[in-house]
């Protein structure tokens, strides 16, 4: 069973996100606002389009991290089909990955190098964004401290 003190420090996390999103949400809002009553013509749809979208991005990744603050932590438990690094942030921001069943979930770079593909895991994670409580071995409760 997850601790309720990472419980916690996960939900500070999601907090975090859902006021970073909103605020995003709300700046995306701001500028469609802006772009219609600017009149569009001609490439403007383009541009509508475009910020429309993210902004429909955001609102989902809002939408998700609300939803995880308010329920319940899961667990999963599988082999590692997978795991990969990739930079975000153009290369600035190295990013650790698993793959458990069909879902993927963000890692610390501690637990890349001491997780095997192949090996057995149960992951302690909030449902809708996958968020990372605990990591530990297969059978027994997560052990070993894992975050977003």
């Amino acid at each position: 069973m997850t601790a309720p003190e990472t419980i916690a420090k996960g939900r500070r996390a999601l907090a975090r996100g859902v006021l970073l999103y909103a605020a995003l949400t709300a700046l995306d809002g701001t500028v469609v606002w802006y772009i219609v009553s600017s009149g569009v013509r001609g490439i403007g749809y383009v541009s509508l389009t475009l910020v429309s979208a993210f902004g429909l991005l955001l609102l989902a990744q809002l939408v998700s991290h609300a939803r995880d603050l308010r329920g319940d932590s899961v667990q999963t438990e599988g082999e590692i089909l997978r795991k990969w690094q990739r930079a975000e942030l153009f290369i600035a921001w190295p990013s650790y990955f698993i793959q458990i069943q069909r879902s993927i979930f963000r890692i610390t770079p501690q637990d890349y190098i001491l997780l095997q593909e192949g090996q057995h895991v149960t992951v302690s994670h909030f449902r809708h964004t996958n968020n990372v409580l605990e990591l530990g071995p297969a059978g027994a409760a997560p052990a070993i401290p894992g975050g977003p």
